[in-house]
């Protein structure tokens, strides 16, 4: 059984607690212009939201640091590219398959060689895929967030406007080099 250091995530595992630290209806939603029980519905699982990301095993870096850890990666491919004869000034844009696979975005002239390129290379091809894998996440939080603000003022309208959220047709992230 898995021990919650996240007082957070106990709060919800006990609902005596839930009593004492979350508002009530009236609390969550009294003082916002055209609030309703959905509105409060979108608060808890904004909060659930939080809550479940602090509890994953591995944490997503700061915005700070995953810029780096980008722009490092991006640094030693070109590098690599260069020393093997890959033109790294003509734009590259990479993306995973379903198979796992890197392939390149678009009709750039060296597709095959970049392709290969990654295959050969399993280290860098593991750290594309962590970054796109919190890309991913990032993404999705972003998301997250904008879609419970606009369905705390209109609902029908936010589940139109986010209906890619409730699908599998949202886009892989897609990463320059």
């Amino acid at each position: 059984m898995k021990v919650h250091n996240n007082p957070a995530m106990n709060l919800f595992r006990n609902p005596a607690n839930q009593a004492k630290t979350m508002p009530s209806n009236t609390a969550a939603t009294e003082n916002r212009p055209g609030s309703s029980s959905s509105s409060k519905m979108s608060f808890e699982q904004t909060i659930l939201t939080q809550q479940a990301l602090n509890d994953l095993p591995y944490q997503p870096a700061s915005h700070a640091e995953f810029e780096k850890e980008l722009q490092d990666f991006r640094r030693v491919v070109r590098d690599q590219m260069r020393q093997v004869g890959i033109d790294t000034s003509t734009p590259i844009q990479l993306a995973g398959d379903k198979e796992g696979r890197i392939v390149v975005q678009g009709n750039h002239p060296q597709k095959a060689e970049i392709e290969a390129f990654f295959k050969d290379r399993p280290s860098l091809s593991g750290q594309f895929r962590k970054i796109s894998a919190n890309t991913s996440l990032s993404n999705a939080i972003k998301q997250h967030v904008a879609f419970s603000k606009a369905y705390a003022q209109n609902p029908e309208r936010a589940v139109s406007q986010f209906r890619h959220l409730f699908g599998a047709d949202a886009p892989e992230p897609k990463i320059s080099i």
